[in-house]
């Protein structure tokens, strides 16, 4: 039987990737690769025991090397919303509405990087950032409930695509999709999809990652909403804040 670690396991909510460091000056564009890059390595230190783990080593490796990437996201979340509505009125209503999450989380996602690219850029981050910097632009943009609506969609998609791929037909069913995607100049967003369904088969019971995933990122939003309170992270920053760090967690969320 497989073996289940705590969700809880490893304890990661301090641990900081190191500053990420960039050429100066760069486009805004460029900035966004820097913001993702340290987001990703912020996510591989947070799951560590899970990238460790033998029975979760290749979702995690999934979600935190192809599903957060740097690597023709754009092009690949543009074809991603063409496939969604060829297949919206040919599948199930329950896989559609699950599908229209994973379209919304994408979509805030993308949405929340724009946000803190903003906030970088009043407050003069350019070549380099640190976590403090980064944890400063993010409490500024004072979004608090769309944060953690970003954090409830992907434990919900996360569980149901798990159970969705245990069924008997999805093999068959992405290799259909697969066909569509390639014919719709799409090929590469097909193989995304496939890959995805082999990593999910690898995992038995998904409880322990979506429980640790959930708990870890609201523990941390809350943390940084303590650690930066919106008198502090106000109109031009505190620097002197952002260079401090941050320390801690909390369970609940903080008052502003």
């Amino acid at each position: 039987m497989q073996h289940e670690r705590s969700a809880r396991g490893g304890g990661l909510l301090d641990t900081e990737p190191q500053a990420t460091v960039c050429e100066t000056p760069m486009s805004r564009a460029q900035l966004k690769q820097a913001l993702i890059l340290h987001q990703i390595d912020r996510l591989k230190g947070t799951y560590s025991d899970f990238l460790a783990d033998e029975f979760h080593v290749e979702l995690a490796k999934f979600f935190f090397d192809r599903l957060y990437s740097t690597t023709e996201k754009e092009k690949r979340d543009q074809d991603f919303r063409r496939l969604y509505e060829y297949f919206r009125d040919r599948l199930g209503a329950d896989m559609v509405d699950q599908l229209s999450k994973l379209v919304e989380v994408n979509a805030l996602t993308d949405r929340l990087d724009e946000l803190v690219l903003d906030q970088f850029e009043k407050n003069g981050v350019g070549g380099k950032f640190t976590s403090a910097e980064y944890e400063l632009a993010y409490r500024q943009c004072d979004n608090y409930d769309d944060r953690r609506r970003q954090i409830e969609l992907l434990g919900a998609t996360l569980v149901y695509f798990h159970r969705m791929s245990h069924w008997h037909t999805m093999g068959f069913l992405l290799k259909a999709v697969k066909l569509v995607a390639k014919l719709k100049g799409a090929e590469e967003l097909g193989n995304f999809l496939y890959d995805g369904y082999r990593a999910f088969l690898t995992v038995k019971v998904i409880d322990s990652f979506s429980a640790a995933m959930r708990d870890r990122e609201i523990e941390r939003l809350d943390r940084i909403w303590r650690d930066y309170p919106k008198r502090e992270a106000g109109a031009g920053g505190t620097k002197k804040k952002a260079r401090e760090g941050a320390a801690g967690g909390t369970s609940r969320r903080p008052r502003a």
